[in-house]
């Protein structure tokens, strides 16, 4: 029996466990606190850095879901002797367009002229501790430099999926719950920002598993609506009536900002097909099970969504809205 062990038990950690353990792979999530695993996966408390007690012997594959810079690699390495595959899920927000301009420092610069749709081999940042693209880089670069014969790097964008805690789907689930009838979109609802279901992550990292050499390889959706159609799309599934109200420009303070507004285009290519993955498939024919599990959500948003609550303005000012959007509508 193939063995695995993942480092994580977010979002990405209970998709890729729960695929693998369809298809028969003794799975284990390692995790510093208690969390809820899939029926038949083993949950390893981890006491600090060391990975052996978790290994058991040793693994095919070992994926490192929560590896934001060269330390985070350490632990990994440590073990690579008994590991055949080792993986890291980093982050499409590394790439830099031909001007050096990044997704991290667009509010400084501006925003990255990337070419669509963007491939793996699109330049990135450079490595080094100053944003969080820069650590992603570190920790691939830590990798890569190994000399571990199976190294996979996985490059998904904005992730969905249920058990996130930074579900950018919410902003509008939350709207339809609430029964608003409008929903206004800067930049005219057009903004294209790449979405990455957990469920083809873990088809790619599947089919990834003994692939030899350094892989780097993005992950991304069949297809990248924009923001308009998003919300479409997520409305229908839930079966509510929604307006879309474009807004020109960017948004007046929170109202028209989404999680997916941005003033061009960032669409990225698929490259799982390549690493033997099939073919993936739409945003909407992915999303349904993220937004089940956000509409049986009874926690306050806030306990449950941190990164969300931490916004440094209010995500649902309604009044606001109100006042943009009739004036939008007079116009």
């Amino acid at each position: 029996m193939r063995r695995a062990l993942i480092i994580g038990a977010g979002q990405i950690g209970v998709a890729v466990a729960s695929r693998l353990m369809a298809a028969g792979t003794s799975v284990t999530v390692a995790n510093r606190s208690p969390a809820v695993v899939p029926p038949g996966v083993r949950l390893h408390l981890l006491d600090g850095p060391d990975l052996r007690p978790a290994l058991a012997g040793g693994v095919d594959l070992l994926l490192n879901t929560v590896a934001f810079d060269a330390a985070d690699t350490r632990p990994m390495l440590d073990v690579a002797g008994d590991v055949g595959t080792l993986m890291a899920i980093s982050s499409a927000s590394v790439y830099r367009d031909a001007a050096g301009r990044t997704l991290d420092e667009a509010r400084v610069t501006g925003f990255p002229d990337f070419p669509v749709p963007i491939s793996s081999q699109q330049p990135t940042v450079s490595a080094g501790p100053a944003t969080y693209s820069t650590r992603k880089i570190a920790m691939e670069q830590a990798l890569a430099d190994s000399a571990h014969p199976s190294i996979v790097i996985l490059r998904p964008c904005a992730i969905h999926g249920p058990f996130s805690r930074h579900p950018r789907e919410w902003w509008v689930v939350k709207r339809l719950r609430d029964g608003r009838p409008r929903i206004p979109l800067a930049f005219d609802g057009t903004s294209r920002f790449q979405p990455t279901a957990t469920s083809r992550i873990a088809a790619v990292v599947e089919a990834a598993i003994g692939r030899r050499g350094v892989t780097i390889a993005n992950v991304a959706d069949a297809d990248c609506p924009d923001a308009a159609g998003l919300v479409g799309i997520i409305a229908r599934h839930l079966g509510r009536q929604v307006r879309v109200v474009p807004l020109a420009g960017s948004p007046r303070g929170a109202v028209g900002y989404h999680p997916w507004c941005v003033p061009g285009p960032k669409v990225v290519a698929d490259e799982g097909v390549t690493l033997g993955a099939e073919a993936p498939l739409s945003y909407a024919a992915t999303v349904g099970p993220g937004l089940d599990w956000l509409m049986a959500q009874t926690t306050d948003w806030r306990e449950a969504f941190p990164p969300l609550a931490a916004y440094p303005f209010d995500l649902f000012d309604y009044a606001a809205e109100d006042g943009h959007i009739d004036l939008a509508m007079k116009g």
